[in-house]
């Protein structure tokens, strides 16, 4: 093929492999035969009024530029693709027509299957391409793995089928540019976007700065900043939520929730409610921080199992659930659960709303352990990193009874059967306790010992 002017067939045969003469179909809209070999897949190219030559040649990676200047006998040697396209176009005998060096430089070029080496984006974070298996049939899809780049997940390996992962793209740094400086920015503009810069930061090293309250759609009351600054001080955000009722309590778990997923601390979260409040979670989340929850229920097990398959476990199909105690109760549900957690999930927040329903506690008998504490106590919390208990009333007036529902929540500051005194040290470093105006006593007022 030395010497012979470039067309597009001739150029169709620098395209390395099938699965990319697919994607050169799939870009210009051109159809061709799903089952059909690398031949026929050049020759239907090749005749469609939909494919031009220079359009072809603009849509070209760099190697394959140098592919095709290779089979025409020109200069490959060049490393920039400006220079390549010219002379491909050059040697068509339509020089005028050579992409300007702005078209190659701020154009985004898209890549359907990304190769090895490249950096693609794939569930909002970046991965390195390692291995490319190419689909047997072109019914399949094709499998790529990865290995995670980003900070706080570094060197986590993945799997995905490309054509079936949403959002999953190649980065291309090279083809994006920011354009040339034209002039100076105002000052006001440019301390607009200082400011915004220095405000999304992730300040995970420091825990007296605060995002979550300037990201939620309410009003930032002072003493629900409290339970936020305690919870950033723990190496665990071990905290015992105990506001008198109307102090927003659901406000402030939000508010550590949201402070521990910015910076990143937090991936997974479990809200476990009376069955009456579980809409009233869902709608606050929603409404007043863009959290989004599902509710897991029977409608939703039968909905994953209609959009994903029976064999998903719908537990793994999201990030954040509300369920119910009386939910929670069923093997059915809990075991699924139990199965998902492992031992003890990584970046974990388990928030227990009415905490109290979980204290040793059956009719007189303050020192038996009831159905609810057990399941509580042996399968949840303790694979969980991070606890959140609320409640208006988390002493009901037996010592033994409350030192069982603190071991819950920080086996490693409190023990069962040990009276923990008002007061002290380590129950004020996982509690906050507020009373509403008209009742000015003070948490070591509380009866915590009997």
């Amino acid at each position: 093929m030395q010497g012979v002017q470039p067309s597009l067939r001739t150029l169709l045969d620098a395209v390395p492999t099938r699965a990319r003469l697919f994607e050169v179909a799939r870009h210009f809209g051109v159809a061709v035969p799903q089952k059909g070999t690398k031949a026929e897949l050049t020759a239907a190219l090749a005749g469609s009024d939909q494919l031009r030559l220079r359009s072809l040649i603009e849509w070209f990676g760099r190697d394959e530029l140098r592919k095709a200047c290779e089979l025409h006998g020109l200069d490959s040697s060049s490393r920039a693709r400006q220079q390549l396209a010219a002379r491909l176009l050059e040697a068509f005998g339509a020089p005028e027509s050579a992409p300007s060096a702005a078209l190659f430089g701020a154009r985004i070029v898209h890549r359907l299957t990304p190769h090895v080496g490249d950096i693609a984006l794939v569930r909002q974070r970046q991965y390195l391409v390692e291995a490319v298996v190419e689909p047997s049939a072109p019914s399949e899809a094709t499998r790529v793995d990865l290995v995670c780049l980003d900070d706080d997940a570094q060197g986590r390996p993945l799997s995905v089928l490309w054509e079936l992962e949403l959002g999953a793209r190649v980065l291309q740094p090279e083809a994006e540019g920011l354009g040339g400086v034209k002039r100076i920015d105002p000052p006001r503009h440019f301390a607009a976007y200082f400011h915004a810069l220095k405000w999304s930061q992730v300040t995970a090293t420091r825990a007296d700065l605060f995002q979550a309250p300037f990201r939620a759609g309410i009003k930032i009351l002072d003493h629900q900043l409290t339970p936020l600054k305690k919870a950033l001080e723990l190496p665990r955000a071990n905290l015992f939520i105990a506001d008198d009722v109307g102090l927003g309590k659901t406000i402030e778990a939000g508010l550590v929730m949201q402070e521990l997923q910015l910076r990143q601390r937090v991936d997974f979260v479990l809200v476990v409610c009376p069955a009456a409040l579980c809409l009233q979670w869902r709608t606050e989340m929603e409404k007043r921080f863009g959290q989004r929850f599902e509710i897991m229920n029977r409608e939703l097990i039968a909905r994953r199992r209609r959009e994903r398959g029976f064999g998903v476990p719908a537990w793994s199909t999201h990030n954040r659930f509300i369920v119910s105690y009386q939910t929670l109760r069923r093997p059915e549900y809990r075991e699924p659960l139990r199965a998902h957690l492992g031992n003890r999930m990584r970046k974990s927040l388990l928030v227990l709303d009415e905490a109290h329903t979980a204290a040793p506690a059956a009719a007189s008998q303050y020192a038996v352990d009831s159905n609810v504490t057990k399941m509580i106590r042996d399968e949840l919390t303790s694979r969980f990193e991070n606890r959140l208990f609320l409640s208006a009333t988390p002493h009901n007036g037996h010592s033994n009874s409350f030192s069982a529902l603190m071991a819950m929540l920080d086996p490693q500051r409190f023990t069962r059967g040990v009276p923990i005194q008002a007061g002290s040290k380590a129950l004020s470093a996982v509690m906050v306790r507020r009373l509403n105006p008209p009742c000015q006593r003070d948490v070591r007022q509380l009866p915590l010992e009997i």
